[in-house]
Formats: C-alpha cells, structure tokens, sequence
C-alpha cells in the first residue's frame, strides 16, 4: 500500500491509496518540464510517479485516498511524496527528519529519495507550482493491473504525445 502527500509534514498531510498492490519493488521517476518564458526557460517537477511494472498505463482513474476518500493531495511544504504507508507510519520523529533534512533547498526541479538512513521507502519531490493541491492518478495497463501511481502537479497542461489510441504506425 502507498501513502501520498505532503513530504514535510510528518503524518498529518499524507494520506494512504484505497487501492492495495502487491509488494515488491517499484521504480520512481519525477517528470521535468521545461518553462519557457520572456525572460528564458527552466525546468520544474511535472509530476513524480512510481512504476509498478514493465506495462504501458493506457488508462488512468483518479486514486482513492483515506481518510476522506478525495483524490487530490493538499501541500503546504512545497514537497511531495509517494512512499510505502506501513513503513512511513513505523517511522520514529528522529527517522522521519533524517529523510526529511537532506532536501532542504526544495528547488523547484529536485527530487530525492526518502531514506531515513536504512534504505529508500519511497520518493519526494518540489511539488510543480509549490503549495497548492494536486491530483493523484492509477495508471491501468491493458489486463486492467495498476502499473503506476503518479502526482500530477499540474505544470504541463496538454498532453505531448497524441494518447495511444490516436497513435499512427
């Protein structure tokens, strides 16, 4: 099971995805975007995921997330994380600001992972835009399996690629 939310936080903004995966391993990604502006361009964090699997999402539905069942997590810290939930509820004060410390600057193209020194459990992100509240996807594969879980932090506004069924030869 995931939890998703606000990194800086603690426990009070994360919130844990309704739907159970398996475990195993997962691999995690932050997505840039390049800003271009009047004055030149850079980069912030699109959107952070975790890839469950080798399969290409081609649906997505907005996750369920408790308590309360929205689909959005809010951020107050500008940071946002997907992490396991029962290792992040295990975590001691001192373990959770061990993980925590060493992303200080939050610029808005850093990601990191959350390791509070015995191994990652999961990723954290600048959250696009910084405070604000974000959307939070399952991405399906054909069989109908989830294959990925992403924070949108609403930065690209269009897709880049035409969707797979629209996809020419």
């Amino acid at each position: 099971m995931f939890a998703v939310g606000d990194a800086g936080s603690g426990a009070n903004m994360m919130y844990a995805c309704a739907l159970r995966v398996p475990p195993g391993d997962a691999t995690a990604q932050a997505l840039l975007a390049t800003i271009e502006t009047d004055t030149g361009s850079y980069e912030r964090v699109g959107a952070v995921r975790v890839l469950l699997a080798d399969a290409e999402a081609v649906h997505w539905r907005a996750a369920a997330l408790l308590p309360g069942c929205g689909t959005a997590v809010g951020v107050d810290s500008g940071t946002a994380a997907i992490v396991d939930a029962a290792a992040y509820i295990r975590l001691t004060r001192r373990q959770w600001w061990n993980a925590w410390n060493p992303f200080p600057e939050r610029r808005w193209e850093d990601m990191t992972m959350f390791d509070y020194g015995a191994g990652p459990i999961g990723v954290m992100t600048s959250s696009g835009w910084g405070d604000g509240t974000y959307a939070v996807y399952w991405g399906f594969d054909r069989d109908d399996r989830p294959v990925q879980l992403m924070i949108d932090y609403g930065v690209v506004r269009e897709a880049v690629a035409p969707p797979l069924a629209q996809s020419q030869p």
